[in-house]
């Protein structure tokens, strides 16, 4: 779905809700009066160019927003919050989200973006104002927050839990540090089974898992990672076709030195499997 050039109010749900689907919003005006702007859960997928803005209006509502729970977003919105809600941007339980050319003012309130219950969040050339905290990462949560973020009237910076992974760095590539080494593994790893780091940097795992090609396939994958083996899911993917061919879902995640990671394949079986190392 497309929205291009609109003005969208909320209403008592919100504005934009993406649920197992994706949608492009671009050049909107979106006025979420306190309510949920833009909401993506289940697998769903927003995309928010710069021409968008997400105000508000003045509300001082207790609903962040920009929100994601197990989807994904890009998004280069401006964001404006009434300075009621607890944060202006939150992504939870495994979902992600690049946040990217923008402003995300909290109008005073706490916090401006929060990483929550496995989330993962990038931020690049972006400002972040007006709140206690700039962006905060909790239990589980992987924080990617570039050098080129600026803040202003932020109290905190970046406040985290100590079982958030953080990788701050420039801009040169989307990890924060300098990889020299990109080694195919496939064949050489299974699936639920814990791996440790031990490089002595972080690395990027990237993973599929296949279908068998028979009818009606389908390919599930989880990406697992933590300090101690517990069960944390950081990036999750299906893909299904009613045909008789072979679909693959795609994982990947940064994992911090000394931490264990995995690729669970709930349906089908891991395909291409590459490590990018220091």
């Amino acid at each position: 779905m497309v929205l291009e050039n609109l003005d969208i109010v909320a209403a008592s749900s919100g504005a934009v809700y993406a649920k197992d689907g994706s949608v492009l919003v671009t050049a909107c005006n979106i006025n979420s009066r306190g309510e949920l702007g833009v909401r993506v859960n289940q697998n769903g997928y927003a995309e928010l160019d710069s021409n968008t803005t997400i105000d508000t209006g003045g509300s001082a509502g207790n609903r962040a927003p920009l929100s994601t729970i197990r989807g994904k977003i890009s998004s280069q919105a401006d964001i404006t919050a009434g300075g009621g809600e607890s944060q202006t941007v939150t992504v939870a339980e495994g979902a992600s989200a690049v946040l990217s050319n923008c402003t995300i003012d909290a109008g005073n309130g706490s916090r401006c973006v929060r990483a929550a219950q496995d989330g993962s969040v990038e931020i690049v050339d972006a400002s972040l104002q007006n709140a206690t905290t700039g962006v905060e990462g909790e239990r589980g949560s992987v924080l990617n927050v570039k050098s080129d973020v600026t803040y202003s009237g932020i109290s905190t910076q970046i406040k985290r839990d100590s079982s958030c992974a953080i990788v701050e760095g420039d801009t040169d590539n989307n990890l924060g540090w300098n990889p020299t080494t990109i080694e195919d593994v496939s064949g050489t790893k299974n699936t639920a089974t814990w791996y440790q780091n031990t490089t002595g940097d972080v690395m990027e795992v990237n993973a599929v898992v296949e279908s068998d090609g028979t009818a009606d396939a389908q390919a599930n994958a989880l990406l697992k990672m933590s300090p101690d083996q517990s069960d944390v899911t950081v990036d999750q993917d299906n893909a299904q076709a009613s045909t008789s061919v072979v679909v693959r879902a795609n994982v990947s995640a940064t994992v911090p030195d000394g931490w264990y990671y995995q690729v669970y394949a709930l349906k089908g079986s891991i395909g291409d499997w590459v490590e990018i190392k220091a």
